[in-house]
């Protein structure tokens, strides 16, 4: 699990460097920025959520094994 905590951290990292990029863009370069901070918050979530799905099969594996044992 340390190596998505870590792609996760980066991904933070990454979003946050963006809206920064975003902040301090001038009109014209606003899009490209703007969408490159929506992929990378895009990204976020999926990492995110795999996380979220494998601490969900973990507990419900740990539930059953406290039931039968």
């Amino acid at each position: 699990m340390s190596e998505s905590i870590s792609k996760i951290h980066s991904q933070v990292e990454q979003v946050v460097l963006l809206e920064k990029e975003v902040e301090a863009a001038s009109a014209l370069s606003v899009k490209p920025k703007a969408l490159a901070l929506a992929k990378a918050q895009r990204k976020l979530s999926v990492l995110l959520i795999k996380e979220v799905i494998a601490l969900r099969h973990d507990v419900d594996q740990l539930q059953r094994e406290r039931s039968h044992g």
